[in-house]
Formats: structure tokens, C-alpha cells, sequence
């Protein structure tokens, strides 16, 4: 519909700049609905600050727009900040359109995404809706929910600059893209089963079991008999593998400890709804609007009462499991498979009694395995078969994890992060106090659960959780993670923080780009950097006392630290060290502090009761020798 003219007097032109998270949220169909609606005419456009765009119309036309902007913007979308410049009026524009996005130079980019997020209600109407031209396709989203981040290669956030690059839309989905009026307008992954991903079934070796031409149907009524029979599927996501079996058999549990070398660890647990949550854990009201969140995390809940009992291969020792529900459409089909396929979609609404295990698929503690030929090359020994499909992930990430706490000072949910990954990156934290134009600093973090870092401004971007830097694959998965960001953020850093030991490989990485960049380093004693965070998010105007109960890390004095309390400046680098736990030999060097076991050992050692190590950690094949290494101070810093 063409804006209506009103006499040129009457007229006022604006240029609109919106920043924040504005891209892929739907947020230029958003504007252009809302300018129709209004009569104005102009124009909208992504580019690499966010959304710009210049409007036209009577005053109290504009001013109903500012009025929809500040009260009822998209819903994913996070608006940071609104700059209004004026501007000479057109009194012959007619008509209000979506522009192509402008490209802008790397350098210039102060925009993001939104982070992945779970089907939407309308989408999973569309999913199980026997009649809907949509019915069961694994991949169906709009400018509501659905990957963002994970799909994306660079922005602005457009579909050649995505994993759907290479599949052209049918004719039914291109009317869907430029209807104003439809959902996903503008939506760029849009897809059907005509012209989108399709799945298939393969062999761990990568023969095909159930080819994409057999129909989605057929791949998972194959995949649904597999777990039932107690098979264990290695099934690709939105970022990156996961290990799936039936949780209620042992059998398939047990063997995926024996081949994970995971003996102990909890696995995480995927449920259809809170309804079935309430099946297996104690769920009160915050914790389950936590765990049916658009973000879809894993939450830690303590279980109901002989749930332990009854299933002790899922968590041993521990009383509280990690639940989350289908965070993309594909663990939806597989449970409505499961289910038997009924036809009314409430039936996602009740009760299910299926419990998948739903891990991660990287295998001794590498990098998430994202592609067919890390999966046949890397799962094989892991997994019976591949649920696979042609939608490639552009960057991984794993589930994030989260553990209910109560309610904070100000008597809001509190929930603290155990790991931050897909549902949150690459939403930034806020560093409060900090100049929106102070420089750009890269920090490469330590050893174990590493992530990365880049700040732009007041902001800091984490990475995904990439894991332990043992393996030349977890390696490059920081190399990766440092160059996507840098890449995605489009800045240069102006110095690179690392941990201050030398041995490390994020050290050894953070100097060498130093080096190539001619920019500082910044060496961060370990648990100095866990109380500098701290501060850096919660942002208190002077010093603090920090108690970081970590585990061990380097010194300023060359010596290994672990339980300290610090006095820490608000600015620069200053801490002094009040007091500390007293030091424990450390059998092994750094493999104690990835097998506390060892120093649990050290402490009996300490305390003269070195004779009971090898009953304690009867477990532990090198238990009955530790004593003798403690005896003899044999590599036992």
C-alpha cells in the first residue's frame, strides 16, 4: 500500500540509525509493517552498525512509530541505542521498501546477531499440522526463533551470508520472503521441503542406511527404531553433534561411559516439555520457565524422589540431573517419532515418557564434532549411526548449562552460568563503567574449559565453549574461535590478555598474534582474572575483596597458587594477595588439576594418612603407586 501524501508543511523526514542485536530478529519487516501502517514512506536497510533507515510523514505519524520502537519492538531484538537525525523532505516519495543491505568495511561493524533460539509456538503448529505444507520438516523457522549465529558466516545478516547460500527458495517460500504481511518476510533462512536441507541416515563409516530421497518420514522411523532398540545415534543440531540413546536402557549408557573414558560424569537429558520434566525432577515455577526459554539451556534440577535409584548410569552419585527440551526442530521429530506420530500437535503439551540422553559429541574432550567427515572420522566408535543433513554450521557450539540459585538482592531468578554457549552467544555482557570507545582487547583464556574472549567497546563477546586445550583439535577450535570473532565483530584488538603461565597454549597463541598484530600482551595471573571478571560485569566503583576458591594456577612469584584471597583495584592491573590455602604438593604436575583425585591424595598424604590413598581411589589405576610419588617428591610441584 502507498503512504498517503499529506500536504508538504505538514511533512517531516527523519533518518533512523537503530543498534544493538537488530539483525536477524525480523526487524526491517518490523519497521516496514509498522511505516504502512502509518502511512509513512521511506525506506529500510541492514548494514554493519545495525538498522538504518529514513521515514516520512506527519508528526504524530512519526511520533506513533517512536511510540512502537521504545514499547513494541521485535521480540528477539535488543535495542542498544536510537539516533533521529532530520532531514530535507521528498514531497514526492510514495511508498515505503525494504532496501538492499549496504556493506559495510569490516572495521566499521558495531552490530550482532541474536543468539539461537528454539522453535517457536506458530512454527510448531505449522511442524505437526498434518496438513501444513511445512508438516515435519526438520528445519522450519521464521523471523521468530530458529539459528541465527550458528548459520551464519558474516554480516550484515543476509541469506548469501548464510548456510542457506547454496539453496535457492521455491516459489512458495519467495512469496513467503517479500509478503509483508506473512512471518517470515524477510526471514533468511527460509525453507520447505521442497527447496531446503534435507536429513538422511548413514553408517558410521558413512554408507548411506536411508538416503535423503526416501523422505523424512522414512529417516526417522529408521533413527526412532535404532534408539528403541537401544542403538546409539550420533545426530547433527544447530551447533555442532550429539550422542542420543534411550536413557531408561543401561546398556547403551554404559557403553558410551566405556568409550568416552567418562566413568563418573553426568550426561544431560532431553525431555519433550515441563510436563515430562515434572516426570523425572523437582521443577518449580522459575526453573521451568528457565528450561522452556527461548535460549533452551540445560538445567541442573534436583531429582525426584528413587529417580537416582532407578537410573544410576545417568548421574552417578549425584542427585540432581541436566534436563533441557528440544532446542531445534529435528529433536522435536524424533520425539514425535518416538510418540508414534500422533496427529493432534497438543500433544506436545502433556506428559511423554521419553528420556533421550542427548551429549555432546566430542570425543576425549576435543571440539565439538561439526561435519559428516569429523563424524565418520571421529564417531565411529561412539555412535551406531549418523543422523545427518546437508545445512552446514558455520560456527559450533555447545548447549549452555545453567543451575537455579533462588532469587537474587532484588528478589529476581537468579541463574548462574556452569557454561554459556548456543541460546546465548553472541550476546554481549555489559562492562559497566567502561567508555564506549575504549580499545579493543583479545583475551585467550587458560587451559581447561577454555573459551575466548573479544570486547568491542563497553562489550564483551565470549566464544562458545571450546573445551580443553590438550589436543591439537581443541587447539585449532581456539584458533578458530578467535579469527570467527575478530571476523564477526570486525575489529582489530589493541592488545591480547593471556594467563600468566608460559606453557600454555592459548599463552603461546595470544603472543604469537601479538606479535603479528605489534600490539601488548597483558599476562593475567589465573585467579586474578576470575575476580577481574567479576568486577568487569558488576562493575562496583572501587576496590574489592575477592576469595577465588579455584583450582590451581600460576603465581606472580612462580609458584603454583590455589585458594586466594585478594585485594583487587577497580582500574589496572593491581591485586595484592592478603591470604591463601596452604600449598599442596601437586602429584603429577598439571594433571592434578585435571584429576582432583590426585589432589585429594596429596591432602591425605598431608595430613599423614598416606595409607589410605589406595583404598579412597581404589578406582584410580595409578592410586596404589601416588603414595610413593608423594614420599619421594617425584613431579610433585
Amino acid at each position: 500500500m502507498n503512504a498517503v501524501l499529506a500536504p508538504a508543511a505538514a511533512l517531516q523526514r527523519l533518518h533512523l540509525r537503530v543498534e544493538g542485536a537488530v539483525q536477524g530478529v525480523g526487524f526491517r519487516p518490523w519497521v516496514a509493517q509498522q511505516a504502512r501502517r502509518l502511512a509513512l514512506s521511506g525506506w529500510v536497510r541492514n548494514d554493519g552498525q545495525g538498522l538504518e533507515a529514513e521515514l516520512q510523514g506527519p508528526t504524530e505519524a512519526l511520533a506513533a512509530f517512536a511510540q512502537a520502537l521504545q514499547l513494541s519492538p521485535p521480540p528477539l531484538a535488543r535495542v542498544q541505542r536510537v539516533q533521529r537525525t532530520p532531514l530535507v523532505v521528498q514531497p514526492h516519495e510514495a511508498g515505503f521498501v525494504i532496501q538492499p543491505s549496504r556493506a559495510t568495511a569490516p572495521q566499521a561493524l558495531t552490530t550482532t546477531l541474536p543468539p539461537d533460539t528454539a522453535p517457536c509456538d506458530a512454527c510448531l503448529d505449522e511442524l505437526f499440522s498434518p496438513g501444513d505444507r511445512r508438516w515435519r520438516h526438520p528445519f522450519i523457522n521464521c523471523t521468530q526463533c530458529g539459528p541465527r549465529f550458528t548459520l551464519t558466516a558474516r554480516l550484515p545478516y543476509d541469506r548469501p551470508n548464510t548456510a542457506l547460500a547454496h539453496f535457492p527458495m521455491c516459489p512458495d517460500c519467495a512469496t513467503e520472503y517479500t509478503d509483508p504481511q506473512n512471518r517470515r518476510h524477510h526471514a533468511q533462512p527460509v525453507a520447505c521441503p521442497r527447496c531446503g536441507p534435507r536429513i538422511a541416515l548413514w553408517a558410521p563409516d558413512g554408507a548411506v542406511l536411508v538416503a535423503p530421497e526416501a523422505g523424512t518420514d522414512a529417516v526417522l522411523a529408521e533413527a526412532a527404531q535404532r534408539l528403541r532398540a537401544g542403538q546409539v545415534l550420533a545426530v547433527k543440531g544447530v551447533g555442532g553433534y550429539h550422542l542420543v540413546a534411550d536413557a531408561t536402557q543401561a546398556a547403551p549408557l554404559q557403553r558410551l561411559r566405556a568409550a568416552k573414558q567418562r566413568a563418573s560424569k553426568p550426561f544431560a537429558l532431553l525431555v519433550a516439555n515441563t510436563a515430562s520434566a515434572r516426570r523425572w525432577v523437582e521443577l518449580g515455577e522459575d526453573s521451568a520457565a528457565l528450561l522452556a526459554s527461548p535460549a533452551r539451556p540445560i538445567v541442573l534440577l534436583p531429582c525426584q524422589p528413587g529417580v537416582t535409584a532407578a537410573h544410576p548410569a545417568i548421574a552417578p552419585g549425584l542427585d540432581e540431573w541436566g534436563l533441557m527440551l528440544p532446542s531445534n526442530p529435528l529433536h522435536w521429530l524424533l520425539l514425535h517419532e518416538l510418540a508414534g506420530r500422533p496427529a493432534d500437535p497438543a500433544w506436545r503439551h502433556t506428559e511423554q515418557p521419553m528420556l533421550l540422553l542427548m551429549t555432546s559429541a566430542n570425543p576425549g574432550g576435543e571440539p565439538l564434532v561439526v561435519d559428516e567427515a569429523e563424524a565418520v572420522a571421529k564417531l565411529g566408535g561412539l555412535a551406531d549411526a549418523l543422523l545427518v543433513h546437508d545445512r552446514a554450521i558455520l560456527a559450533r557450539a555447545d548447549d549452555s548449562v545453567r543451575r537455579p540459585l533462588g532469587r537474587d538482592a532484588q528478589g529476581r531468578p537468579f541463574f548462574p552460568f556452569i557454561r554459556r554457549a548456543r541460546g546465548q552467544v553472541p550476546e554481549p555482557i555489559a562492562l559497566p563503567g567502561v567508555p564506549a570507545d575504549a580499545p579493543s582487547v583479545l583475551a585467550t583464556g587458560g587451559y581447561l574449559k577454555a573459551t575466548v574472549c573479544l570486547t568491542r567497546g563497553n562489550e564483551a563477546f565470549v566464544s562458545p565453549h571450546l573445551g580443553d586445550l590438550g589436543s591439537a583439535a581443541s587447539r585449532q577450535g581456539l584458533v578458530e574461535a578467535v579469527t570467527r570473532l575478530q571476523d564477526f565483530l570486525g575489529v582489530r584488538p589493541q592488545a591480547v590478555a593471556h594467563d600468566l603461565h608460559p606453557d600454555f597454549f592459548s599463552t603461546a597463541h595470544a603472543q604469537a598474534l601479538a606479535e603479528a598484530w605489534q600490539v601488548p600482551t597483558v599476562p593475567v595471573q589465573h585467579h586474578h582474572a576470575h575476580a577481574a571478571a567479576v568486577l568487569a560485569e558488576h562493575g562496583p566503583a572501587g576496590p574489592a575483596l575477592a576469595l577465588v576458591l579455584d583450582g590451581v594456577g600460576l603465581g606472580s612469584d612462580g609458584q603454583p597458587w590455589g585458594g586466594e584471597l585478594l585485594r583487587c583495584e577497580r582500574i589496572g592491573d593491581e591485586f595484592t594477595r592478603l591470604a591463601h590455602l596452604p600449598a599442596l604438593p601437586l602429584p603429577g604436575g598439571d594433571r592434578a588439576a585435571r584429576e582432583p583425585w590426585r589432589l585429594g591424595a596429596a591432602l591425605l598424604h598431608t595430613l599423614g594418612r598416606g595409607g589410605e590413598i589406595a583404598q579412597r581411589f581404589a578406582a584410580e589405576p595409578l592410586a596404589g603407586s601416588l603414595g610413593t610419588v608423594l614420599d619421594r617428591r617425584l613431579n610433585c610441584p
